[in-house]
């Protein structure tokens, strides 16, 4: 029997349910609470929605200026600690008042409700304060990222922050303290060559490399191993696909079963482009595409819609971090004005449908097959008990499922 599975288009129309009405119109950085926005489906994965004003959500003592507190304007550079805790960076010097520093490295927590559904941000410390009149060097924090191996820049579960200035410095993770690198005549750091205009970085630890992310004019990620030495590069975003954006955000989604199962279980690199065009592109460590999907803050046909809490706003993504733990991905927008400074987070709704292996909206023969195949030969996809191994409790565990439908 061939059992048919309804699901939205992935264009983006309609697969934002009710809440955007209620909510699309909401007057900028009106309410810290839970936006919630229905489902949208990216990559062929299903996700809940929610939207959070981090300005409104997020302030944090004045490192500068005693009995003073600053909103988080804007958020250049995000990545997941661990559990439901993230750090986040900006760099908005002309948004900050003139009594405070330039540069911040914040941690926040995402809270949950007693259901597990996400409520709000909350600001838990601050790791990091910098400016180039404490520092004699301006931090200009655009990336952040964790490397939990031993040796190396960042070595030992340290922070490495990639600068605007083409760098990439390391930091104590538990206290925000400069850490010297080598004999480096930058100190706790090296230059990132041939960057000029650096966005993002993330540590790969199966590959012991940054991947970094050069914007203008070349629209790549270069890759540095662990002590800095430049490796090769590849093109994303407008260079890659005309009328994309330039790449502004990346992290690093480990293999997950909640992660898009089109990725085929690789670990990936998620690329988010500019307001110059919008959109998510993924690879595999080689460079090879996985997939693209554009996104839009308005009903825009074949894009996605994130629409932010200001209804003139523009989508302008500026960081991305993934929990590797739970599929969770959060997506903040730059944050030029209060309507704009909104954060998505994305929980992924588990697949109701597990023999449709082929994706096609129907259970049936050719599902059956693809699935043979790829239990022959190995593919990622035929770990149906996502136990790491393939074997004959999967194809069982797919039969079972097969003849039960959806």
């Amino acid at each position: 029997m061939r059992h048919f599975r309804a699901f939205a288009s992935g264009t983006g129309l309609g697969t934002l349910a009710a809440g955007v009405i209620a909510s699309v119109f909401a007057s900028p950085g009106s309410c810290a609470r839970a936006d919630d926005l229905g489902t949208a489906r990216l990559f062929e994965q299903e996700y809940r929605v929610q939207r959070f004003n981090y300005r409104s959500s997020i302030t944090f003592p004045d490192r500068k200026t005693a009995g003073r507190t600053v909103p988080l304007h804007s958020v250049t550079g995000a990545v997941h600690l661990g559990d439901d805790r993230y750090l986040v960076s900006t760099n908005s010097a002309w948004m900050v008042p003139p009594y405070s520093y330039r540069n911040y490295v914040l941690e926040v927590r995402l809270d949950l409700g007693p259901t597990g559904v996400p409520t709000g941000l909350s600001y838990v410390r601050t790791l990091l304060w910098s400016d180039p009149s404490l520092d004699g060097y301006d931090l200009d924090p655009r990336g952040l990222t964790i490397n939990p191996d031993l040796g190396g820049l960042g070595g030992g579960g340290n922070l490495v922050v990639a600068g605007g200035n083409n760098t990439l410095r390391q930091f104590s993770l538990s206290t925000g303290a400069s850490i010297p690198f080598g004999t480096s005549p930058m100190g706790n750091g090296v230059p990132i060559a041939p960057n000029t205009s650096t966005e993002d970085v993330v540590y790969v630890p199966s590959r012991g490399m940054f991947y970094t992310l050069w914007r203008t004019p070349e629209s790549s990620i270069t890759m540095l191993n662990s002590v800095g030495r430049v490796g090769p590069a590849f093109r994303v975003g407008v260079r890659r696909n005309a009328g994309s954006g330039y790449p502004s955000g990346v992290t690093l989604l480990e293999p997950w079963p909640y992660w898009p199962r089109s990725f085929n279980s690789a670990t990936t690199l998620l690329v988010a482009l500019d307001s110059n065009g919008p959109a998510l592109e993924a690879y595999d460590l080689d460079s090879r595409p996985l997939g693209r999907v554009r996104l839009s803050s308005q009903l825009t046909p074949g894009a996605v819609t994130l629409p932010l809490s200001g209804s003139s706003a523009q989508l302008w993504i500026s960081a991305l971090a993934a929990n590797n733990q739970t599929g969770r991905l959060l997506i903040f927008n730059k944050g030029l004005t209060p309507g704009e400074a909104d954060v998505f987070v994305l929980t992924p709704i588990p697949e109701p449908c597990p023999p449709d292996f082929n994706l096609d909206g129907f259970v049936d023969f050719f599902d059956f097959d693809e699935f043979i195949i790829g239990y022959e030969n190995g593919d990622p996809r035929a770990d149906t008990d996502r136990d790491g191994f393939i074997d004959f409790m999967d194809y069982d565990l797919f039969v079972e499922s097969y003849d039960r439908g959806c």
